[in-house]
């Protein structure tokens, strides 16, 4: 989604995209998740620079209320900066909003019902400052995790069914809505009112030896008009995303791969007053996304590996984000006793925006440090 000129990513919609493992019977589990990151870019375009950084700590808690029924409550706390060289560093700091989804599973774990709220605890009433760190965040290849801090009271719902296919394939359809609140974005201006999202989902997964070893997902998202007090302003294109997942079954050496292209119709932006109103449609651009891994089990306990990744993006309206990014580096996890384990990831991070008519691209460096720890106590 996004507002007026600001590029906003779409506010987090249903985690219903055909959950197929946990459809086709496993069972959530009294656990939490703590995968903190901290990610940094140095942007620099003839010979300036300009930093951009954000320490993310995500906190995910899952809890099983009976044998057929789940509560997943989570938020996020991140700290922003923009560095520009020569310049006053600006700084966002705040709490995301407190989301919470329940889940019914009927049919022998087959039948998934899903509905969840997000409480408006984040940051919201954004001054110019933090705006501009916001619209910084905001470009897809940079893969901030916490691009939009606040919003409003969101409702939402869905279902999702597995089918199985033979012994080792099972098809999965699901979909579901979300309906936003409004909020005052923008310190001073009317209140935001983000468009309803609907979104349907299906999917295909293929076992061995009782893991999943192939997964096959696509997913199209609608989006209704953004309004400004009454006014619409924006209208997000609708998207279709395609994603395949592959690895391998767990042994000493293992292996895991990710494609996932995301293609949007053009966005629409209206402007004018009352019966005045004109739209203006944009290209929305497109992405494809390809990350993995390689490990090797050192003990019963322990794994080294090497992970990568790489992003393109392409047909901005613009091109002022056309380009690349890709990352590198070292793996290492954990566990911690039967019911804990711990990982940690650090890439060297590189790429480039494209040259834009007399313009030249930016050049793109940093580096990107993950920690995630599970524990899942079995209460």
């Amino acid at each position: 989604m996004r507002f007026g000129s600001c590029p906003v990513p779409a506010l987090t919609a249903l985690a219903l995209v055909v959950a197929i493992p946990q459809l086709a019977g496993a069972e959530f589990l009294n656990a939490a998740r703590l995968p903190l990151s901290y990610r940094t870019w140095t942007i620099e375009v003839d010979s300036v620079e300009a930093t951009v950084s954000q320490f993310h700590l995500p906190v995910v808690g899952s809890l099983a209320l009976s044998e057929n029924l789940d509560l997943v409550i989570s938020t996020a706390y991140a700290s922003s900066d923009l560095e520009p060289e020569g310049g006053s560093s600006l700084s966002l700091a705040s709490a995301s909003g407190v989301k919470g989804q329940l889940f019914v599973r009927l049919l022998g774990n087959r039948l998934l019902l899903q509905g969840g709220v997000n409480v408006p605890t984040g940051g919201t009433a954004l001054d110019l400052d933090e705006l501009t760190v916001v619209q910084a965040l905001s470009s897809p290849l940079l893969g901030f995790r916490l691009k939009h801090y606040g919003e409003g009271f969101n409702v939402g719902g869905g279902a999702a069914i597995a089918l199985p296919l033979g012994e080792s394939a099972t098809f999965g359809l699901g979909g579901g809505f979300v309906q936003r609140g409004a909020y005052e974005f923008v310190e001073g201006d009317e209140d935001y009112q983000p468009g309803t999202e609907i979104s349907g989902s299906t999917g295909l997964d293929f076992n061995r030896e009782g893991v999943p070893v192939l997964r096959l997902d696509a997913t199209y998202r609608m989006f209704g008009e953004d309004e400004l007090g009454e006014e619409a302003i924006f209208e997000e294109g609708d998207q279709i995303e395609l994603q395949a997942s592959a690895s391998t079954v767990p042994a000493p050496l293992a292996a895991r791969a990710r494609v996932r292209a995301v293609i949007k119709d053009d966005n629409t932006v209206f402007t004018g007053e009352g019966e005045n109103i004109e739209s203006i449609t944009l290209d929305a651009g497109r992405s494809v996304q390809v990350d993995g891994g390689l490990s090797y089990g050192i003990s019963e306990a322990a794994r080294i590996g090497i992970a990568g990744e790489f992003l393109q993006f392409s047909g901005d309206a613009d091109g002022a984000r056309d380009g690349y990014t890709f990352g590198v580096g070292p793996t290492l996890e954990l566990g911690l006793g039967a019911r804990a384990r711990l990982g940690l990831e650090a890439l060297y991070l590189s790429g480039q925006t494209d040259d834009i008519e007399d313009i030249p691209g930016a050049d793109l460096s940093g580096f990107s440090i993950s920690l995630g720890f599970f524990v899942s106590p079995g209460w």
